[in-house]
């Protein structure tokens, strides 16, 4: 099943195996919402934004424009697995209207969390999920130096099996996840 932390991918059907076969109630899943079988309930649309440690806001090469990118580390989060779904430095700097930087150099990893600490350890820049992000940037452990954001094909998704979809303690757990991610908004 895919955590809050993006860890695993909707392309991995295996996963829903334990939710349809009963060992698990209810899972968050980050895709596209549309599971056979199963109720999916929108927990919280996505977007990408570029992520780095406020230091890269100054020095040499200073992140003032995107532009400045080119001086930059990109880090590549390769946690959705079909490339046709992952959103990328290529889309991303085709939303900032940005050209003349090679948006595949820098290193991938396949775990959300290990991009975001090398984020965080002043490695460079990071595409981050915004949802994973907004903690830290409160904190001040990373900040977002453009305001250009790409919306995700994938949100994050409640899904649960149709025959317990109803039962009082999924309701409440539903209606108290959904609620708390609106108070978050």
């Amino acid at each position: 099943a895919t955590t809050i932390d993006g860890s695993a991918t909707d392309t991995d059907e295996t996963d829903l195996m334990a939710l349809r076969d009963g060992e698990v109630d209810v899972e968050v899943r980050f895709g596209h919402g549309s599971y056979p079988g199963l109720r999916a309930d929108l927990v919280t649309k996505v977007t990408y934004v570029p992520v780095c440690h406020p230091d890269l806001l100054t020095g040499a090469h200073p992140l003032t424009t995107p532009e400045e990118l080119r001086f930059h580390t990109l880090i590549h989060d390769d946690t959705v697995l079909d490339r046709s779904e992952r959103v990328s430095w290529a889309d991303w700097f085709k939303a900032a209207a940005v050209s003349g930087i090679d948006a595949s150099r820098g290193p991938h990893f396949s775990n959300s969390n290990l991009a975001l600490e090398a984020a965080m350890d002043g490695l460079g820049v990071a595409l981050a999920v915004d949802p994973l992000v907004g903690r830290d940037i409160a904190m001040g452990r990373l900040v977002m130096p453009f305001d250009v954001a790409m919306q995700s094909r994938y949100a994050y998704y409640l899904v649960s099996r149709e025959d317990i979809a109803e039962r009082p303690a999924v309701v409440r757990f539903r209606e108290w996840l959904l609620a708390s991610m609106q108070d978050d908004a």
